[in-house]
């Protein structure tokens, strides 16, 4: 006679350390920069190539 099915006993969750949000904060907030200085510079330079593709067929 079977006494149904068996259940494994979840383990507690680990405790995680504390977050120091002053830190994470200046973190993020140099990547945002670091991020838009690099879309910014792609961008001028991806411009500067379309002009001078845009001049070669005019001229």
């Amino acid at each position: 006679m079977s006494s149904g099915p068996l259940l494994a006993r979840e383990t507690p969750a680990p405790v995680l350390p504390e977050q120091d949000h002053a830190t994470m904060d200046a973190v993020e907030s140099q990547a945002t920069t670091l991020t838009v200085v690099v879309a910014i510079a792609v961008g001028g330079v991806a411009l500067v190539l379309l002009v001078l593709a845009l001049l070669r067929l005019v001229f």
